[in-house]
């Protein structure tokens, strides 16, 4: 009698289990942010991976990424003092264990062409970065479709909760290229603009050609013509000077009025800017210098040698009351953020993940996600490394500079 009910529990709870396990989903058919070796990126499964590897015949000798893992061992990498090797009973020989990617998920194995490489054949795998480029505008939907934001503002939302594994550090470093690469495969790239062909000549500028070659023929022929042509030569020569500079007047009428135009049209669509271009000295020229010089520069303006040596207090100076509230060091509140938000401007130059304030203005859900996210690694004290780099712009101080000053 004893047996029945604890067979029974038994039944239920592996019943119970196997439903739960039918019902998970395969770590490989989840979309992630998935990279090759060639530098593709994109939210996918491991399926869509598969498939760029074969079109793109990324998965040829030569192109797979090394796996450095071994037999009853771990992937090891260079900060790591001694192997980890999975030891037990229940370890057979042969079997590969991996550790988890930058996602949370388990790498896949990787496919040799030859027999697993011993400890001693083993490569490191190559932690050289690449300087990321920097990444082209989006076209992002106008401000006032709300249809369109709000359903890009749910499906973010989705493949951010579907993709980020990991600590908050590492979803703060991985959400900035899930949203562009996701906005990108939606909106698409803007084109920058390429130099126009010129344009057809209008007929009075084909006239104007065409008397300056008959001119010039005049001009050659009376030349050559006895003292009676030329007085024939001299009276067409005068007939075209006076129509040449009709056509020129009127074609520099035409130009000074489609100018005033163009200027006025500038004018009213950014006051501010046609004047600034109007008073300002023009500025152009390439940056020619080594990284060197430039880390050198930059080192010698922005640093101070003696930052250690403490300053002293001048005595003509009054010290000041001590304060009577403590400095606020708690993590900011959603509405500060959305206030910070929404004050900034939606034109202005994104980060180096080429993600606007447009985006965040837009999707409530987004920047409550990313919100949630800094007030973690606020408390924890931790600055993630996405956050420590910058792009900068060299922008030039006179014309045709080249040299950095």
């Amino acid at each position: 009698m004893k047996d029945g009910p604890n067979r029974t529990d038994h039944t239920v709870t592996t019943a119970m289990n196997m439903n739960n396990e039918n019902t998970r989903t395969p770590v490989n058919e989840e979309k992630i942010l998935r990279k090759c070796v060639c530098g593709w990126e994109k939210v996918t499964t491991f399926r869509g991976l598969r498939i760029h590897q074969g079109k793109a015949k990324c998965g040829q000798k030569g192109q797979q990424q090394p796996c450095t893992a071994v037999a009853g061992e771990t992937r090891r990498t260079k900060s790591q003092g001694k192997n980890h090797r999975a030891e037990g009973p229940n370890v057979a020989e042969g079997i590969r264990v991996t550790e988890e990617g930058p996602l949370g998920e388990a790498e896949p194995p990787c496919e040799h062409e030859g027999p697993i490489p011993t400890t001693s054949d083993r490569t490191e795998p190559n932690t050289e970065t690449k300087e990321p480029a920097r990444r082209s505008k989006l076209k992002w939907p106008k401000s006032n479709e709300a249809e369109a934001w709000r359903d890009l503002d749910l499906d973010l939302i989705k493949t951010l909760e579907g993709s980020l594994r990991g600590g908050a550090e590492t979803k703060l470093n991985l959400i900035g290229d899930i949203i562009y690469q996701t906005c990108k495969d939606r909106f698409g790239e803007i084109v920058p603009k390429q130099m126009t062909a010129s344009r057809e000549k209008g007929r009075r500028e084909r006239e104007i050609l065409q008397l300056v070659q008959r001119r010039r023929q005049l001009r050659k022929n009376w030349r050559k013509a006895t003292h009676a042509e030329r007085e024939g030569l001299k009276v067409l020569w005068e007939e075209v000077r006076k129509r040449l500079a009709r056509l020129r007047r009127a074609e520099r009428i035409r130009k000074r009025s489609q100018r005033k135009q163009k200027e006025r049209a500038n004018f009213f669509k950014d006051p501010f800017k046609y004047a600034r271009q109007l008073l300002e000295e023009k500025k152009s020229g390439k940056l020619e210098t080594t990284r060197e010089k430039l880390e050198q520069h930059v080192k010698e303006q922005y640093s101070d040698p003696q930052r250690s040596v403490p300053l002293g207090t001048p005595g003509y100076v009054p010290q000041p009351a001590k304060p009577t509230a403590e400095f606020n060091i708690m993590p900011p509140k959603l509405s500060e953020v959305r206030q910070v938000v929404e004050k900034a401007r939606s034109s202005s130059a994104p980060g180096p993940n080429g993600v606007t304030y447009k985006l965040y203005k837009n999707c409530p859900k987004v920047l409550e996600l990313l919100w949630c996210l800094m007030r973690t690694v606020w408390k924890k004290q931790i600055i993630p490394s996405e956050w420590q780099r910058a792009v900068a712009v060299f922008i030039p101080k006179e014309t045709n500079s080249k040299d950095i000053s």
